[in-house]
């Protein structure tokens, strides 16, 4: 594995925007510890295995980089840009790790994986980040725009062997303050306590936030209302938010009307008793509050 010294010249000179360039070059299995790097310009850099402990990014561009297989840990990464860059099968924060208000734009993220990274002040695009476990990570004052399909967000690690990583639970986990007002939310799970605060909800209307208990007693409500398959999509679908709050460690679910449409296999009739149930676990619960 070879060292990558960053306090030395970049190989390349500076490019026109004035960083070190590094642009093309090959850094495949590289060792990188307790550096500083700011503004620095990896697009096309091979950093495919790369090892990177303790580093600190700084208005760094990784455009089209190769870093498949590279691990992360306790790194931070602030105002950089990743754009179609490969991350597939990379660790993102391993031991705890930060990305304040980076960029990521047409990742490749397949079997990409997470133990406690934070991200702060990130728009994630939901065709990009889809079809993810977000893990024991912590989202704050961020966004996701477009279709956001197949993610589950936990508030805890899954297996307590990722304990060792960190020293101890996880940190700053949850979403918080995160901006859904642009996206349409399909199949999104939450688990082991996962924060939802100060959501801002899809502004179509498609998903409301309620307490999961509160979910689980509308049952016997529906019943009076529904019948048949239609019914036993929704009754599949709130088994479903009491598999993922095994324990009753989840407080808070997000419904989305799509899950209830996709649940049911009817669009009418979904969309109808996702109105019905919004506005009992929501609009109704409001106006007996005040």
């Amino acid at each position: 594995m070879q060292e990558f010294d960053a306090s030395s010249d970049a190989p390349f000179g500076r490019t026109g925007e004035g960083r070190d360039d590094y642009r093309g070059a090959n850094l495949q299995s590289a060792k990188l510890e307790n550096a500083l790097i700011e503004r620095a310009d990896f697009s096309r850099t091979n950093f495919q295995h790369l090892r990177a402990t303790s580093c600190r990014f700084v208005d760094c561009v990784f455009d089209h980089a190769n870093l498949a297989d590279a691990n992360f840990r306790t790194c931070e990464f602030i105002e950089c840009r990743f754009r179609k860059t490969d991350l597939r099968m990379a660790g993102l924060g391993v031991g705890g790790g930060l990305f304040d208000r980076c960029t990521f734009d047409g990742i490749r993220k397949r079997y990409m994986s997470f133990i406690n990274p934070v991200f702060r002040g990130v728009t994630f695009r939901g065709k990009d980040w889809s079809h993810l476990d977000f893990s024991a990570s912590g989202l704050w004052d961020c966004a996701f725009v477009g279709d956001v399909r197949d993610i589950m967000f936990r508030g805890d690690f899954l297996v307590t062997e990722f304990m060792h990583e960190v020293n101890g639970p996880p940190r700053d986990t949850g979403l918080h303050g995160v901006n859904f007002a642009d996206a349409e939310l399909f199949l999104l799970g939450f688990t082991h306590n996962c924060a939802l605060d100060d959501i801002v909800l899809p502004k179509s209307g498609t998903a409301f936030l309620c307490k999961s208990k509160d979910l689980y007693a509308s049952e016997p409500w529906l019943k009076t209302i529904t019948r048949g398959d239609i019914l036993m999509g929704l009754q599949g679908y709130i088994k479903m938010v009491r598999d993922y709050d095994s324990g009753s460690t989840q407080p808070r679910w997000i419904v989305s009307k799509h899950d209830i449409v996709t649940w049911t296999e009817h669009e009418q009739e979904g969309a109808r008793l996702y109105d019905l149930l919004k506005e009992r676990l929501v609009l109704r619960k409001a106006a007996d509050a005040d």
